[in-house]
């Protein structure tokens, strides 16, 4: 745990800084004898425009109760930083649980993706997009439960970005990088993590809007079969599809389907 640089947040008691992003930190803190999870904007909201953006979103994101989706408490100010609270849970990142570039078996891949579908519909049935999906927003608890976490609180038109949108570019869909994301995009996000997961490699390497985007409109896809032979042809064929360029022809990734 790194050092503490804030004793308060609003009327919360810090304990400790947790993690440090470009546009947040993450500090363990204290409500009664609650331990709660607060995330401070590194950025201040200095108009009465972005601070609104900002409640609206975190009021819309508070809504969200389902048992694979970190719980919002609250949201308010700390001076001009927009601050969020949220259950505390003791865990890891997906991208820290597997080690990188090692393919998983189709089987353990279901075991925590599984359930990160079914969070991620009932988030979409409830008119709300995630748009910063990627292995460091899907949390593995000490049973080996997923929590997705930390979607997105800037709109795509909103400057600046509220987001640590690096991280999530490598798998963004490609209307998402047209700054145009939709249902679909958080289904191909997903389907990018499965592949990664089951491969040992992104769908596309590149790490940047641009290239990215000419990859994903230039550049065949390589069947994830070729890279994992355990993958079975019904499983290919729903990642592929995932994947598919065009969003009008991706699946809806629920619970039950995301590996056959």
């Amino acid at each position: 745990m790194a050092e503490v640089e804030l004793q308060q947040i609003g009327p919360y008691q810090v304990i400790g800084l947790l993690r440090v992003s470009p546009t947040s930190n993450f500090y363990q803190g204290k409500q009664r004898k609650k331990d709660i999870l607060i995330q401070r904007l590194n950025i201040p909201l200095a108009t009465p425009e972005d601070k609104e953006r900002f409640l609206s979103r975190a009021k819309q994101l508070k809504k969200l109760k389902h048992r694979n989706i970190v719980n919002i408490l609250n949201a308010n100010f700390d001076g001009d930083h927009g601050y969020l609270v949220m259950e505390y849970t003791a865990s890891e990142t997906l991208g820290q649980h597997f080690a990188p570039g090692e393919p998983i078996a189709p089987d353990e891949a279901k075991r925590y993706l599984s359930p990160t579908a079914g969070a991620l519909h009932y988030a979409h049935l409830s008119n709300t997009l995630h748009t910063n999906l990627h292995p460091g927003n899907l949390l593995v608890g000490t049973h080996n439960d997923i929590l997705l976490t930390n979607f997105s609180l800037t709109p795509p038109s909103f400057a600046p970005s509220l987001d640590d949108e690096a991280f999530a570019i490598p798998y963004m869909a490609p209307e998402h990088l047209r700054g145009q994301p939709t249902a679909a995009s958080d289904q191909y996000s997903l389907a990018a993590i499965v592949y990664e997961l089951l491969c040992g490699r992104r769908p596309y390497k590149a790490t940047e809007h641009e290239l990215l985007l000419m990859q994903q409109e230039q550049i065949p896809l390589p069947p994830p079969s070729s890279f994992n032979e355990a993958i079975s042809s019904a499983v290919e064929q729903v990642i592929m599809q995932a994947l598919a360029r065009d969003p009008a022809e991706r699946p809806i990734l629920r619970h039950s389907q995301i590996i056959i």
